[in-house]
């Protein structure tokens, strides 16, 4: 018998046997590869920078926005029709009485020398002239705000665009009236010293008195994206127009010659318009009678209304016409901009303007008074 046998035992727990045994440790994950270097980011489009890039760029612009515009152009040939209508009745109202010698001496503001009683028509032109300019003031800084938001692809439906506008609307207002008031003296005090004053009324004289406006003007080329786009108020935008219009002087001019030169597309295009109205009038019959049918008026009624809206829808289209350039040379030579998280929301969710404010309201409602009266006293 060895020692190992004469050594005590020890007994086995029996549980153990039952026990599982240990799982093996999990083992450890493997590490994530890395993950791929992302490619490099295209390189961006050069962004205009000659006079002629950036009036090709304002095109481009246009053309893009072209579904905005037209709506636009639809609200503001609206407004027009609901504005300039009732003025162009009361004026057929008073030619009918008076002749068409009345209308001359509204125009020249000599009235008296003709001893009648206009009773409320002057108050239906005066109302409805300072509501179209009111809405001209409205379509110039939503065109301003359609064509920024198509380059900086944001594209503001029409009801954000007008609260953009609403909200620009004054100082937009006064920075005009004090940009106009320089540029006419100024202008004026150039004419009287070079002479240009005397040959106003010549052909010669009007396009020297339109280049002294357009070179005198320069320095305001910038207010109204400054307005708009910068949020500036009237004498902050005056002071960013000027800073812009020295950076680059040759942009300024171009600004201001696209202004002019839509200007005057719009002034023919009005007058071709007219002309062509007129000729479709006339192979109606209308004005060979000394009595007109009442089928007659109302063609000429249909007449009228058809050219009131056409003139506003083509005010719309002329301002982005004339705006887009301003705008990309704004945002070119680094013009301030305060963003408007309103525009970033889709149109279903962001903050809009009604199409018609309640004060524009209360001015038609007026409107509509003054032309009854008018009717009951002339008609």
């Amino acid at each position: 018998m060895t020692a190992d046998d004469n050594a005590p035992t020890v007994a086995s727990d029996p549980g153990d046997e039952d026990r599982p045994p240990e799982p093996p440790e999990p083992p450890e994950p493997p590490e994530p590869p890395e993950p791929p270097e992302p490619p490099e980011p295209p390189e961006p489009a050069p962004f205009p920078s000659g006079s002629v890039e950036i009036v090709g760029r304002g095109l481009d612009l246009n053309i893009a926005a072209s579904a905005a515009i037209r709506r636009a152009s639809l609200y503001a040939g609206g407004m027009y029709l609901l504005l300039l209508g009732p003025v162009a009745f009361v004026s057929a109202l008073l030619t009918a009485r008076y002749g068409p010698e009345l209308i001359d001496a509204i125009l020249s503001g000599d009235v008296r020398r003709l001893a009648v009683d206009l009773g409320p028509a002057p108050g239906v032109l005066l109302v409805g002239g300072l509501a179209v300019a009111a809405v001209s003031v409205d379509v110039q800084n939503v065109a301003v705000a359609l064509i920024d938001g198509q380059a900086s692809d944001r594209r503001p439906g029409l009801r954000q665009s007008l609260a953009i506008s609403r909200r620009s609307f004054w100082p937009l207002v006064w920075a005009s009236i004090l940009s106009g008031i320089v540029t006419a003296i100024v202008a004026a005090v150039i004419g009287a010293v070079l002479g240009f004053n005397r040959a106003a009324a010549s052909d010669v004289g009007f396009a020297r008195q339109t280049a002294i406006q357009l070179i005198v003007s320069m320095p305001f080329a910038y207010i109204g994206a400054s307005v708009v786009i910068g949020r500036s108020g009237p004498i902050e935008a005056i002071r960013w127009s000027i800073r812009l219009a020295r950076r680059r002087w040759r942009l300024a001019f171009v600004i201001g010659l696209v202004n002019t030169a839509t200007s005057l597309l719009a002034t023919f295009a009005i007058g071709a318009g007219a002309e062509i109205l007129g000729r479709i009038a006339i192979g109606l019959g209308l004005g060979t009678e000394a009595t007109p049918s009442a089928i007659q008026i109302a063609e000429l009624a249909m007449i009228v209304a058809v050219g009131i809206a056409a003139i506003g829808s083509l005010t719309m289209t002329i301002a982005a016409l004339s705006v887009a350039p301003q705008v990309v040379a704004y945002r070119r030579l680094g013009g301030p901009r305060r963003d408007d998280p309103s525009t970033d929301l889709a149109p279903s969710v962001a903050p809009s303007a009604p199409l018609i404010t309640i004060g524009m309201w209360i001015v038609l409602a007026l409107l509509a008074l003054l032309t009854i009266a008018a009717v009951l006293r002339f008609a």
